[in-house]
């Protein structure tokens, strides 16, 4: 299926092909009529055709703003302001002057949502520092060095450390185009080429960032590091494996159903990048260099045993790379704790007990980008769930707080509601919510779900547990379910469970999927809400850990990039001193009525340990059924999340937050993707 857009526009000259200017112009008359998607449309297809056009990424920056997309939005107005500085046509609106200019830059790169470890990226120059010893061991340097895969912090490094040399970085995303381009204003050497070029005698190319596991396949053989190092150790990691494997028998407990077993079968991965550290891991067996190989080889597998050193459960393989250089090394290891430092967990179809001196076989495969991993010479049971996907699914099933949660509220729902109301279950994911409202004594439950990988999940659910007479499962985008006798919905829906939460309540488009449901008839005031109302609680607080993570307090990143904010789970973070108790900012009633897409409030938090100035805001939600408290993602306390479901939300504020007598003034505000502080 496919979605094709045909941007023509009456104004556009017939005999001269229309230029990035044409699209502006058309795209600001569509948006002046109302037309958001043509005018939208029309102003990215101006990107495109010229990526220098300040007047463009602005207009496309406000309409995504005003639409509630505001990281989109923000991206696009600090290319704005980065594009008019060397803009010599002017194309900037008149209206707009030097100041507003700056103030709007200001203003996206504090909105901005940046990935969440590129700050922490930026703060470590140890792969940076490693390069510049690498390329200082070559006896003459080519006068130009290609720069591939930067963060913007490599780039800066090696044009500092060779000033007479040209450092061509190759354009990557308009993010990060847009970080180097900050980073290395001062950079004389510094060039820009739109694609790699074949690579020559007087040309050396370095890979500005470490990518696992095929990056050097693309590679010449003139690169810079010389070779990738694959490692290896065996583990054991009760976190990793419920991050991938649904304990089956918990899960039956927890809804009363007989049969879950198909949440496990098509849930599991072969392997889960990870950040090892965060999980609990302990090592079974010594590090193991598994695989060397050079530029322009790539990786495609290796075969080898390992002595298991420590008695333990199994789970699987832990694999990293590391890189060698004339005599350098670099290595991406469990012990390098920062937040982009990445490992792949390869799993066991199922735990092994082992013994010091074991031997176990591992057979290490790539296939396509996926890497695989054949234990002992055991077939692996087949996968049907591309493990690319997102692992929450697996660790939601196993949240056996949340379960009980929607098990129970359900449950006072049907108390009070006809066995035969229609109940729509809204972005069902695997069925878990619609199985528990079958359970509940409804027998007429609507689940849709818009990706159909996940809904064949659904589908085997309710077969297994016989509930086909009880829940009909649509494969749809709820934006184009219909209403109406023999159509997926035959009316409005009398019970709405839902559960469109992430971390962030707003993170996952809550609000705009809710408001949809609305206007299209698919709930309303007569609508019974489970849960029918969240809250979000905060507390001001410090942690040097968390500020140096978001590249708070670095120079070379706290003036631009820093994260709206990081997702972690504080209740592991041993150095958060809170400064205020925790308290409730905002109430969000679910009455049937379209809600505000965003807004914003001011709030005062009382102090109980006051700080002079302090940097972090940590907020989290809970979500009610009634007056009772249904179920709460706070750092401590009950019920706690087993794996980290949903962690927390930790707000960097830049220029910090000091005490008045009534306590820290914060100014909370929403927008349709997430809250902000």
């Amino acid at each position: 299926k496919a979605t094709v857009s045909v941007l023509y526009c009456p104004s556009m000259s017939e005999t001269k092909p229309p230029d990035a200017s044409a699209y502006w112009r058309a795209g600001q008359q569509s948006l002046k009529k109302g037309d958001q998607q043509r005018g939208i449309a029309l102003l990215q297809h101006a990107t495109k055709l010229d990526s220098g056009h300040a007047g463009a990424w602005l207009s496309l920056g406000v309409a995504l703003a005003g639409l509630g997309q505001t990281g989109s939005g923000a991206v696009c107005l600090a290319m704005a302001t980065v594009k008019a500085q060397a803009d010599s046509q002017g194309r900037w609106p008149d209206t707009v002057g030097p100041v507003a200019k700056t103030n709007l830059h200001s203003m996206a790169t504090k909105n901005m949502l940046w990935p969440t470890n590129l700050a922490s990226r930026l703060s470590d120059p140890s792969y940076s520092n490693f390069l510049v010893r690498c390329l200082q061991k070559h006896p003459s340097l080519p006068n130009s060095l290609t720069l591939v895969h930067s963060t913007g912090l490599e780039t800066k490094t090696l044009c500092t450390a060779f000033p007479s040399h040209t450092v061509a970085t190759v354009q990557t995303s308009q993010l990060m185009n847009l970080v180097e381009a900050n980073m290395c204003a001062s950079c004389s050497n510094k060039e820009v080429v739109d694609e790699m070029p074949t690579p020559t005698d007087s040309e050396l190319v370095v890979l500005g960032s470490s990518r696992f596991p095929a990056v050097q396949s693309s590679m010449p053989a003139s690169c810079v590091p010389e070779t990738t190092v694959v490692y290896g150790c065996l583990v054991e990691s009760k976190d990793l494996w419920d991050l991938n494997f649904v304990s089956v028998q918990n899960l039956e407990t927890d809804t009363g159903c007989s049969d879950m077993s198909a949440a496990c079968e098509g849930l599991k991965g072969r392997s889960r990048p990870v950040t090892s550290y965060k999980w609990g891991v302990k090592q079974l067996s010594e590090k193991v260099e598994m695989k060397e190989y050079g530029s322009g080889e790539g990786f495609h597998g290796v075969k080898t045993k390992i002595t298991v050193t420590q008695k333990g459960e199994c789970a699987g393989l832990l694999v990293w790379t590391g890189f060698r250089h004339k005599g350098e090394e670099y290595e991406l290891g469990p012990d390098k704790e920062v937040p982009h430092v990445v490992q792949f967990m390869l799993y066991r179809d199922s735990v092994v007990s082992v013994d010091v001196d074991d031997e176990v076989g591992v057979d290490v495969r790539l296939d396509g980008e996926q890497l695989e991993c054949t234990f002992d010479e055991v077939a692996p049971q087949p996968i049907t769930l591309d493990s690319r996907l997102p692992p929450y699914h697996a660790v939601m099933l196993n949240d056996t707080a949340r379960t009980v949660a929607y098990r129970d509220g359900l449950l006072q729902v049907a108390e009070k509601s006809s066995s035969s109301s229609l109940v729509l279950d809204l972005g069902c994911g695997t069925g878990l919510l619609s199985v528990l409202a079958a359970k509940a004594g409804f027998q007429n439950v609507v689940a849709v779900e818009r990706f159909q990988e996940i809904a064949d999940i659904a589908e085997k659910l309710i077969t297994q547990n016989e509930l086909q007479d009880s829940i009909k499962l649509v494969v749809k985008h709820s934006t184009d379910i219909v209403v109406g006798e023999g159509s997926d919905m035959p009316k409005q829906a009398d019970v709405m469970v839902h559960e469109i939460f992430g971390t962030d309540p707003l993170s996952e488009g809550f609000i705009p999927a809710y408001n949809e449901a609305v206007r299209k008839g698919l709930i309303g005031k007569g609508t019974v809400f489970c849960p029918c109302k969240f809250r979000v609680w905060a507390a001001v607080a410090s942690s040097e850990s968390l500020c140096r993570q978001g590249g708070l307090h670095n120079e070379a990143t706290s003036s631009f990039i820093i994260p709206r904010k990081l997702e972690e789970d504080v209740a592991k973070i041993k150095d958060v001193k809170y400064h205020t108790q925790p308290e409730v900012v905002w109430e969000v009633d679910l009455t049937g009525e379209l809600l505000p897409i965003s807004g914003s409030r001011s709030v005062t938090l009382p102090c109980t340990n006051p700080s002079p100035t302090a940097h972090l805001v940590i907020y989290w939600f809970d979500f009610l059924n009634g007056d009772s408290a249904l179920y709460s993602t706070q750092p401590t306390g009950t019920p706690a999340t087993p794996v980290a479901h949903w962690v927390h939300n930790i707000e960097l504020l830049p220029e910090g937050v000091a005490p008045s007598e009534e306590g820290y003034g914060l100014k909370m505000s929403w927008a349709a993707d997430r809250v902000m502080f």
